[in-house]
C-alpha cells in the first residue's frame, strides 16, 4: 500500500473575479429566447382575457398596471402551455388596465 499525499492548496489567482454562478433549475438557463409576440386583450364578463402565441417549452409571466408607465406588478408566473396559444384571465379588472407578458 502506498502512502497518501496530503492535499495542498493552490496559490494561483482565481480568474473568475470573485463571481460564482450557481444554477438551481434547468429553466434558469436561457438558450433560445422565444420570438417577440403580440398580446391581445378582450373584455370577458367583469374582467379581461389576454391571449398570445405561445411556444412549447417556454415559460411566461403576466404583469399588470393601472398606468402605462408602471410600476407593473407580477400577476402570474410560471405559465406553460401545451397548445400554440397562451391565455390569462383577470377578474375583476380595473376600468383601465395595462399588461405585459414576458418570457422567461
Amino acid at each position: 500500500m502506498r502512502p497518501v499525499k496530503a492535499a495542498t492548496l493552490s496559490t494561483a489567482t482565481p480568474r473568475n473575479a470573485g463571481y460564482q454562478i450557481i444554477t438551481t433549475r434547468y429553466a434558469d438557463i436561457v438558450t433560445n429566447l422565444p420570438a417577440p409576440f403580440s398580446l391581445a386583450a378582450a373584455p370577458s364578463g367583469t374582467g379581461s382575457t389576454l391571449t398570445w402565441p405561445a411556444t412549447a417549452g417556454s415559460t411566461y409571466s403576466v404583469f399588470g398596471s393601472d398606468d402605462v408607465a408602471g410600476p407593473y406588478t407580477r400577476l402570474m408566473f410560471g405559465l406553460n402551455f401545451l397548445g400554440a396559444t397562451g391565455t390569462f384571465a383577470e377578474t375583476p379588472a380595473a376600468p383601465t388596465r395595462f399588461y405585459r407578458v414576458t418570457s422567461p
